[in-house]
């Protein structure tokens, strides 16, 4: 288990905390473009283009 520096949570693993840093702590940087929502990870924005939009791509 490693521990995240800014916020003290437990993560499991060096990928697990590069993870939690781009979800919790970085800057949101991923903007729909259909509807303006604000998403921090490009995974997230994928599946919103997914699920509301009907995106395949």
């Amino acid at each position: 288990m490693t521990r995240c520096e800014i916020c003290g949570r437990r993560v499991g693993g060096e990928e697990g905390l590069m993870h939690h840093m781009e979800k919790e702590h970085s800057d949101p940087g991923y903007d729909c473009r259909r509807c303006g929502l604000v998403f921090s990870s490009m995974e997230e924005m994928r599946t919103h283009l997914q699920g509301s939009h009907r995106y395949d791509g």
